[in-house]
């Protein structure tokens, strides 16, 4: 209320006047990309394997051994917070992956409630049909 009135005095107009919307001054091209759920899973579980292949274990025990914690806002990413349950023994290995790409599963989920399919401001592309290229000529339309 005070911040309404400083504005007020200020300004001789009330902070209502003031706070009308106004459309941005710059373009928005919102895409999303998408594929049957049983392929997406596929990837996830093809992703979270490459991730341990590439060395996430020996990533998260040398983050911890530097004095990172579960707690660390940089260890709260997908991976680290379940490796890091194995490396301190409370699962194990095999229970790490599992959490790992159900975790994974989940947030993709959250993505399709956060973005919705029906969203009409959204120009959504199927990857198991929509050609790259033409993904690239609705982008490269827009810019130009």
């Amino acid at each position: 209320m005070i911040r309404a009135i400083e504005v007020c005095e200020e300004t001789g107009a009330p902070i209502s006047e003031q706070q009308t919307r106004r459309a941005p001054n710059y373009r928005v091209l919102r895409i999303g990309l998408t594929m049957p759920r049983a392929e997406l899973y596929a990837r996830i579980n093809a992703r979270v394997d490459a991730m341990l292949a590439a060395g996430l274990v020996e990533e998260v025990r040398g983050l911890l051994a530097r004095g990172y914690t579960a707690e660390t806002p940089a260890m709260s990413g997908l991976g680290y917070r379940q490796i890091e349950l194995f490396l301190r023994g409370a699962v194990s290995y095999e229970e790490a992956v599992r959490l790992l790409k159900r975790d994974t599963r989940r947030f993709v989920h959250h993505q399709y409630s956060w973005f919705r399919l029906d969203d009409t401001r959204i120009r959504w592309f199927d990857l198991t049909t929509t050609p790259l290229e033409e993904i690239r000529n609705v982008v490269v339309a827009f810019i130009n």
